[in-house]
């Protein structure tokens, strides 16, 4: 039996195989589409995690360079509290030499005084009947009687060199007293140098974290965290200006960042650089 091949070519053959190539395409297009959206979701996972990876990366960096910024500021900071503790030990520790020669004016003072009760002695005419011996004791008497007075008078011209002078000044009245009183507290130096010619730099890194710095950031309307703070005080306060700072030094660091407002033509770091110098001034006790 041979197979005639027109008898497949009807009508309602040709129509069955044209509505079947239809949708075999349809389901391929649509395959396709799939296979290519979840490819495309894939990679988008694949970068948001290779974004987030470098994110945290760069994050990493950034707090390993602050954080060698902070290390590197307390190493400086605990090197200069070592210094001022290795100073403050030796000025306490007695010269032998300034003990010798207190000394030496305790017994000069002495001598001198035995020197002189003796010559008053002889010029009123004991001196002359008087025997040796009578003599020698009456010097003992007289020093026994005179060592406390001049112990006490040497003690005081002591004290005097070491800079503790009392002055007792008996016309000194109450009114008089409490105007000056009132005086010294008027004139108090409210700044971060409080009264004192200069300071050394970490008593300058204790100001600056203190609540008074924190209460002159917020007037001026500054705000710094631990690592800008550290670059401004290196700006202004540099190592040129050696371990003490003075008010003179932070005028010459005021004018430095002067110098920086007029070349600087970004509106928003003119204003910081502004806010910066007013905060000096005012912890300054700068007008």
């Amino acid at each position: 039996m041979s197979l005639n091949f027109s008898d497949l070519l009807t009508s309602q053959n040709i129509l069955f195989f044209a509505i079947f190539s239809i949708i075999v395409f349809i389901i391929t297009v649509i395959f396709f589409l799939i296979v290519n959206l979840i490819f495309k979701f894939i990679f988008k996972i694949f970068k948001f995690f290779l974004k987030q990876r470098e994110e945290i990366n760069q994050v990493a960096v950034d707090k390993g360079e602050d954080l060698k910024v902070v290390v590197k500021e307390l190493e400086e900071s605990k090197i200069e509290r070592q210094k001022v503790d290795s100073k403050n030990y030796q000025s306490q520790i007695p010269v032998p030499e300034k003990k010798k020669i207190e000394q030496k004016e305790f017994n000069t003072q002495e001598q001198k005084n035995i020197e002189e009760h003796l010559k008053t002695l002889k010029s009123t005419g004991v001196g002359g009947i008087i025997s040796g011996t009578y003599q020698r004791e009456n010097s003992k008497l007289f020093r026994k009687d005179q060592y406390n007075p001049a112990s006490s008078e040497l003690r005081f011209s002591i004290s005097e060199t070491k800079g503790n002078k009392v002055q007792n000044n008996n016309q000194d009245r109450p009114e008089n007293l409490e105007k000056i009183i009132n005086k010294n507290i008027n004139n108090k130096d409210e700044s971060i140098f409080g009264g004192k010619n200069e300071i050394n730099r970490m008593e300058l890194r204790q100001k600056l974290r203190s609540a008074q710095a924190f209460s002159a950031s917020k007037q001026v309307g500054l705000s710094m965290n631990a690592v800008e703070r550290a670059q401004l005080e290196k700006e202004v306060f540099s190592q040129s200006l050696g371990g003490n700072i003075s008010k003179t030094d932070l005028k010459w660091g005021i004018q430095k960042l002067s110098n920086k407002l007029l070349s600087t033509k970004d509106p928003v770091a003119h204003e910081k650089i502004r806010k910066q110098i007013k905060f000096f001034k005012k912890i300054g006790g700068i007008k």
